[in-house]
C-alpha cells in the first residue's frame, strides 16, 4: 500500500482547541482503496528514524471512498510549536487482528496543525532572506536565497535561484532560474523558467515546463505541460496532459486530454480521454474509450479494447469485453454486434445498406478481406438483384423471383445474349442445375463430372439429418479407388472400414469384400469367384481351420431322414424347386450361420459325406455277399461229393442185385 496524504482544516474562533482534521489518499494494490480501515498515527520530528513526539493515536473504522479519507487527530496542547513534524501512519482493514502495516514515507503535516501554533505568534517569523534583492513578504520559516528571489508567504518555502518565486503555501521549492511555484504544498519547480501553479506534491523539472495544479503531477519535458488532476506525467518536449489521473505523455509533442491511466508515447500521438488507453505509434490517435491501443504509425483505435497494431490501421470496437485487433497495414475494421448501418439507423444484420454502394477494392465485414468482399456476418440486399459484370451489360445476376432463388446468366464471354437460369433453388429447398423446376433435392438436367481433388473423387453418404444431429457422419463413400477402379467404401461405426465393393472399369471385374486387391474374375466375393459360367467356392485348406472327422453312417442316416419336397418361392410362384428347407437342414446338421439359409458348401459337404457313408454300407454288403457266395460254393461242393459217393454205393448195390437176379434166372 502507498499512502499519499493531505492535512487540512479550518480554524474556529478562540478559544482554539487541539483537534484538527486530516485528509489523505490511500492506494491499495495500485488502485484507490474503498471500504473501512483502522488507522494508527504518530508524530515524528524527522522524516525517517527515531524521534516520536507525543502519543500514538488509533482511529478505528475510518471510511475510505475512492482512495480518500478524513479523520480527526488530537496530539494534545503544546505539541505544535513551530517545529516541522511528519506523520507516520499504519493501516489495516477494519476489524482485523493483524498488525498495522506502516506506510512509507512519513507525511509532512500541513497546514492546519501549524495554524494552532500561529495564533500565538506574530505575522512573520524565522524567514531567511539571503539573496541580493530577495524578499520574503510574510509567513514562517521561508528561505529566499536566490538573487532577486521572492516568497510571498506561507511557511517552509524555498526560493534558491535567481528570479525564483514562491507565491505561498507550504514546503514549496522554486529551485530553477526564474522558476515559479504559485502556492500549494510540497511542490517543486527545479529547472529554468519552470512553473508549478499550485496543488500538492507536483514537480516541474525541465526548462519552461509547467504543472498548473492538482496532486502528484510531474512535468519533466522541455516546455511540457500538465493542467491538473493527479499522478499525471508530461515527459516529452512540448507534450501535454490536460488533466485526469495517472496519465502519461512521454514523447515529444504528445497529448493526453484527460481520463485515467492513459499513455501517449509516440511522437505526435494523441489520447483525448477515456481510461487505460495507449497511443504509441507515430501520429497515432485514441479519441477515448477503454483499453484501446493505437500502436501502429498513423493508426486509430476507438471504443472498447480496439487494438490498432499495424501502420495506418483504423479499428472501431463496440462494448464487447474482448480484444479486437488489426492484422495488417491500412485496414479499416469495425466490430459492431448491433450491426453497421449505412443510410439507415436500424441495421438488421452485420451490415445494412440503404442506397447504392460501389466497391473498387477488397472489403471485409466481420473478417479480414482476401477477396473483393469478405463477409463474416449476414448480408441483406433488399428488393434488388445482385449483379456481376466486367463491362457493359450484366453477365451474371443473383435474383429472387416470386418463389425461390436463381443464378441467371445474361451474356457469355463472347458477348452473346444467353438469357438462361443456370441454378434454381425452389422454396421447397430443391436445387436445380440446368432445370427450372427441380422435383428432387438435387435435380440435374445433364451430365455431371466429379473431379479428383485433394482425395479421390466421389460422394460421401451421411445418416445424420439436415441439421447434422443424430445418425453417423460419413457412413459410406461412393467414388474413385484408383486410376481404373471405382467402388463403395464403408465406414462402419461399430469398428472397421474399407472398400466393400469395387468395379474395374478396364476389364469389368467386380470385387465384393476384396478390399483394395484387384478382383481376379468377373465376380469375386472375398475368395469365391465366378467367370460367368461356373461358380467356384473358396475351398483352400489354408483358409480353413478346426478340422474334425465326421460319422459318415450318421450323416447318411440324417440325409435319409431329411424331408425332401417340391416347392417354389413366394416371390416366384412359376418356378418349381426340389430340396429341403433351411430349418430342417440346420436342425439335422447344425451347419451355416442361421436356420434361414443353406450354404452350397454345406449342401455339397453333406452330400459327399452321405455318399461316402453309402459307399461304406455298399462295400460292407458286397463283402457279406462275397462271403456268403463262398460258403454256398463250399456247401455245394460237399453235397456233390456225398451224392457221388451215394450214387457209387447205389451203383455197386444195383450191380450186385443184378448179378443175383442173373444167377437166379440161370437156375
Amino acid at each position: 500500500m502507498l499512502l499519499l496524504a493531505l492535512a487540512s482544516g479550518s480554524l474556529q474562533a478562540n478559544p482554539l482547541g487541539t483537534v484538527f482534521t486530516y485528509q489523505g489518499r490511500l492506494i491499495d494494490g495500485g488502485s484507490p482503496a474503498n471500504g473501512q480501515y483502522d488507522l494508527q498515527l504518530a508524530l515524528f520530528n524527522v522524516l525517517a528514524g527515531p524521534g516520536q513526539v507525543g502519543r500514538t493515536l488509533t482511529n478505528a473504522n475510518v471510511a475510505v471512498s475512492n482512495g480518500l479519507f478524513t479523520t480527526a487527530l488530537d496530539f494534545g496542547a503544546g505539541t505544535f510549536n513551530g517545529t516541522a513534524y511528519w506523520l507516520e501512519i499504519g493501516v489495516r482493514t477494519n476489524g482485523s487482528v493483524a498488525a498495522f502495516t506502516t506506510l512509507s514515507p512519513r507525511q509532512p503535516l500541513t497546514p492546519a496543525p501549524y495554524a494552532l501554533f500561529a495564533v500565538n505568534t506574530s505575522a512573520s517569523a524565522n524567514n531567511s532572506i539571503s539573496g541580493s534583492y530577495a524578499a520574503a513578504s510574510g509567513g514562517y520559516a521561508n528561505v529566499s536565497s536566490g538573487f532577486a528571489s521572492t516568497i510571498g508567504g506561507g511557511h517552509n518555502n524555498t526560493a534558491t535561484n535567481e528570479g525564483a518565486t514562491v507565491g505561498g503555501g507550504i514546503l514549496n521549492k522554486a529551485i530553477g532560474y526564474a522558476a515559479t511555484v504559485a502556492g500549494g504544498n510540497l511542490n517543486v519547480s527545479s529547472n529554468d523558467y519552470a512553473t508549478v501553479g499550485g496543488g500538492f506534491e507536483n514537480i516541474s523539472t525541465a526548462n519552461s515546463a509547467t504543472v498548473a495544479g492538482g496532486y502528484g503531477n510531474s512535468s519533466t519535458g522541455v516546455r511540457a505541460f500538465v493542467g491538473g488532476g493527479s499522478g499525471n506525467t508530461s515527459g516529452g518536449q512540448n507534450s501535454v496532459v490536460s488533466g485526469g489521473a495517472g496519465n502519461s505523455a512521454t514523447n515529444d509533442l504528445t497529448t493526453v486530454g484527460g481520463g485515467a491511466g492513459n499513455v501517449a508515447c509516440g511522437l505526435y500521438a494523441t489520447i483525448s480521454g477515456g481510461a487505460f488507453n495507449t497511443s504509441c505509434g507515430y501520429a497515432a490517435s485514441v479519441p477515448g474509450g477503454y483499453q484501446n491501443a493505437a500502436l501502429g504509425d498513423y493508426s486509430f483505435a476507438a471504443g472498447r479494447q480496439a487494438k490498432a497494431t499495424n501502420q495506418g490501421a483504423f479499428v472501431w470496437a463496440d462494448s464487447t469485453a474482448a480484444d479486437f485487433r488489426s492484422t495488417g497495414i491500412n485496414q479499416f475494421l469495425i466490430r459492431a454486434s448491433g450491426g453497421v448501418g449505412i443510410g439507415t439507423n436500424s441495421p438488421v444484420s452485420a451490415l445494412s445498406v440503404n442506397g447504392t454502394a460501389d466497391f473498387t477494392g477488397a472489403v471485409g465485414i466481420g473478417i479480414l478481406p482476401a477477396y473483393g468482399l469478405d463477409v463474416n456476418k449476414q448480408l441483406v440486399v433488399y428488393d434488388n438483384d445482385l449483379s456481376f459484370r466486367r463491362s457493359g451489360a450484366h453477365r451474371w445476376r443473383l435474383t429472387t423471383p416470386s418463389a425461390g432463388f436463381e443464378i441467371y446468366q445474361g451474356y457469355n464471354d463472347s458477348g452473346t445474349f444467353v438469357n438462361q437460369v443456370r441454378l434454381m433453388v425452389a422454396d421447397s429447398g430443391n436445387v436445380g442445375i440446368g432445370v427450372n423446376n427441380p422435383g428432387l433435392l438435387l435435380d440435374v438436367g445433364g451430365r455431371m463430372r466429379v473431379r479428383d481433388g485433394a482425395g479421390s473423387a466421389g460422394l460421401w453418404l451421411n445418416t445424420a439429418h439436415f441439421a447434422g444431429a443424430g445418425g453417423v457422419a460419413d457412413i459410406a463413400f461412393i467414388g474413385v479407388l484408383d486410376a481404373t477402379r471405382i467402388g463403395f467404401y464403408g465406414n462402419d461405426p461399430r469398428g472397421g472400414s474399407g472398400w466393400g465393393l469395387t468395379f474395374d472399369t478396364s476389364d469389368g471385374n467386380v470385387g465384393i469384400g476384396t478390399g483394395t486387391s484387384y478382383p481376379g474374375s468377373k465376380l469375386q466375393v472375398v475368395n469365391a469367384t465366378c467367370d460367368g459360367n461356373n461358380w467356384n467356392n473358396s475351398s483352400d485348406r489354408n483358409l480353413k481351420e478346426n478340422f474334425k472327422a465326421v460319422d459318415l453312417r450318421e450323416m447318411l442316416a440324417r440325409v435319409a431322414a431329411l424331408p425332401i419336397s417340391r416347392w417354389n418361392y413366394k416371390t416366384d410362384p412359376n418356378t418349381p424347386h426340389l430340396g429341403p428347407v433351411a430349418q430342417d437342414f440346420h436342425a439335422a446338421f447344425d451347419l451355416g450361420a442361421d436356420d434361414k439359409h443353406i450354404a452350397t458348401v454345406d449342401a455339397d459337404g453333406v452330400a459327399l459325406a452321405a455318399i461316402q457313408g453309402l459307399n461304406e454300407v455298399v462295400a460292407e454288403k458286397d463283402l457279406k455277399i462275397t462271403q456268403l457266395e463262398k460258403r454256398l460254393c463250399t456247401l455245394e461242393n460237399v453235397t456233390m461229393k456225398e451224392q457221388e459217393s451215394q450214387i457209387d454205393q447205389l451203383r455197386h448195390r444195383l450191380s450186385a442185385l443184378e448179378k443175383l437176379l442173373a444167377q437166379s434166372s440161370n437156375k
